[in-house]
């Protein structure tokens, strides 16, 4: 336990001091002390993948609900409150409309910061508005997806955003644009078995790992010749 101990705060430190000072670091949030990976945040995936001052917010300002009134060490409204005092969002994701690299685009980040990026219904709604909203407007797709799965607080509700989402991605398919998956770590459950694994073309871990392997392709995108680069987050 104390070996734990010490290496947490030594990363704490090194991020502290040092963090913010390195290229590495302010590039892709990599420690070049350590090699650590930090967690970005929605906004600075944002900053980093949306051509300057281009994204712009879609959708409606929703605020999450304690449905069930469920509590375990602390009251799942507490935990909302704190969250969003934390990162600045309502929920634990960021959608919009930006340009990536002069293409118009509809960007959706996962932010892990926000109990651990997962999808209740706020989240369920903000994904499948964004696949309307491209479709309408005959735009692609690109999520950054950072996320535990599905919030267990919202109980039932949350599993419900699973086939949710997935239908607005296939029905998004059915009009012939473009979705790319960027899979951060972690990505698993129950958003990694809907709407995140549904994309035409992606990057991110191989099954299993936690490490980058870049490219990886549904048939559809084998077929048009898509490629797309390798992420270090």
């Amino acid at each position: 336990m104390s070996r734990i101990l010490v290496i947490y705060l030594s990363l704490y430190f090194q991020h502290a001091f040092f963090g913010a000072a390195n290229e590495l670091y302010s590039r892709i949030a990599v420690c070049d002390h350590c090699g650590y990976h930090f967690v970005w945040s929605a906004f600075k995936r944002v900053e980093h993948l949306a051509d300057a001052g281009s994204f712009k917010l879609i959708g409606r300002d929703i605020q999450p609900m304690d449905f069930l009134g469920f509590a375990d060490v602390h009251p799942y409204a507490t935990k909302l409150i704190s969250s969003q005092k934390q990162t600045g969002l309502s929920d634990a994701i960021l959608t919009g409309r930006c340009r990536i690299g002069g293409t118009e685009t509809v960007l959706a980040v996962l932010d892990f910061h926000f109990m651990g990026g997962s999808m209740g219904s706020v989240v369920g709604e903000h994904i499948t508005g964004a696949f309307e909203y491209a479709t309408r407007h005959h735009l692609s797709v690109v999520t950054v997806v950072n996320s535990g799965g599905a919030r267990m607080q919202e109980g039932i509700i949350s599993l419900m955003q699973m086939p949710k989402t997935a239908a607005a991605v296939q029905r998004f398919h059915a009009s012939g644009l473009l979705y790319l998956s960027i899979l951060a770590s972690p990505t698993t459950g129950g958003v990694f078995a809907s709407f995140a694994s549904l994309e035409k073309c992606g990057a991110g871990p191989a099954p299993g790992s936690s490490h980058s392997t870049g490219l990886h392709s549904s048939p559809v995108a084998k077929f048009l010749g898509i490629a797309w680069r390798p992420l270090l987050w």
